[in-house]
């Protein structure tokens, strides 16, 4: 059997959740490719062709970490093979999978898609899950009736594992010593408010991922570079100076934002717009939030792609939901942690411009008006 692993691109969940699938395929008759996929692949369905390119030969299609939308949903189940077995955790694509649930019944019943979601766990979390106790054979041979777990009455028919499930037995093999590994991952990638320690442990490890451009590993060596890199301790002691590099840099960069207090269907919003590289969209998040913790603020960080005339927006939020405003400017993500691309060439760049259509969007977004 061939399976094609789709996983969220330049993201370190997804990266794990694929990392995650490799280290449960070895050993396996398996023929697995691993290729990350963007959103921006997800726009039009030409270029969703372009980025699959000839299927004949794979019987599996998985999407970890990420979902296909509902055009692409349409395209796939006119394909004769493979079958689609998605693994996430986004609230937008939650409701979007639902919706196509409900119009679109036959495709889940006979099992040509499967869906495991759980939106308090993160895409790795939920990849070791999946594989706590099935193999590859066993999972892709049962129909989507028996995988099934009803959680609530809207999302009965999409939900199939329990948040509340614990994954360390799964861990111990996949990591070794790493029985918390996924779940440093899931705190930073759900922007999850835990302990300090857990919080600082997070931000390190996710510091020292991203310092050393993981991203560039395929997934199926993740686990023999992970082991030259010494302990789970060790990673994390070094990630700690790594990080403080990264929030030093996020605050110069927030001192160079535009902020202003706005006046919203929910209340007033301290509201932020900066430039942030892409890979310190939380900090800057967090050094936003931080000036006003107990009050409601979203930021938003602003990534200038030269290179495919893009603008990425990286989306934080505390004491109010920041994913109204992405799915208006037509992303998505979590509720407090989510982003949304502009295509430069289609809109006019100038900040003035720029940080006026981002305001005025949240504003209507909250208003429920967009």
């Amino acid at each position: 059997m061939k399976h094609l692993v789709l996983y969220h691109a330049r993201c370190n969940d997804g990266y794990m959740a694929a990392a995650a699938f490799s280290a449960a395929a070895r050993g396996a008759p398996h023929d697995v490719e691993y290729r990350p996929i963007a959103y921006t692949r997800y726009e039009t369905l030409e270029a969703f062709k372009e980025f699959l390119g000839d299927i004949d030969d794979v019987d599996y299609i998985w999407f970890l970490d990420t979902c296909p939308t509902l055009m692409i949903l349409d395209y796939l189940i006119t394909l004769q093979h493979p079958e689609i077995i998605i693994v996430d955790h986004h609230l937008s694509a939650l409701e979007n999978l639902t919706l196509f649930h409900d119009t679109h019944p036959a495709p889940f019943l006979s099992g040509k898609i499967r869906a495991v979601f759980g939106t308090e766990r993160s895409g790795a979390s939920l990849t070791v899950l999946l594989f706590r106790s099935r193999a590859i054979n066993s999972i892709v041979k049962m129909r989507c009736t028996e995988l099934w777990k009803e959680m609530n009455e809207t999302q009965e028919k999409v939900l199939l594992v329990s948040n509340t499930l614990d994954s360390d037995a799964i861990n111990d093999i996949l990591y070794g010593e790493l029985n918390d590994f996924d779940k440093l991952v899931e705190v930073r990638d759900l922007w999850i408010q835990s302990d300090p320690a857990t919080k600082a442990r997070a931000d390190a490890l996710s510091s020292y991922l991203a310092f050393h451009n993981v991203y560039e590993i395929p997934p199926q060596d993740f686990t023999d570079w992970w082991v030259k890199q010494g302990s789970l301790t060790d990673v994390v002691e070094k990630g700690f100076l790594i990080d403080a590099v990264g929030r030093a840099t996020a605050e110069d960069a927030l001192r160079d934002a535009r902020y202003e207090l706005i006046e919203t269907a929910k209340g007033p919003v301290h509201f932020y717009l900066g430039n942030c590289p892409s890979k310190l969209g939380s900090v800057f998040g967090e050094a936003g939030y931080m000036k006003h913790p107990d009050e409601q603020t979203i930021v938003v960080g602003l990534h200038v792609n030269y290179a495919k005339d893009g603008i990425t927006l990286s989306i934080r939020s505390r004491n109010i939901k920041a994913l109204p405003l992405a799915v208006a400017l037509g992303g998505g993500g979590h509720s407090n942690a989510c982003g949304a691309r502009i295509d430069a060439a289609e809109q006019d760049v100038k900040f003035t411009t720029l940080f006026a259509t981002v305001r005025d969007t949240l504003i209507k977004a909250l208003e429920g008006g967009v």
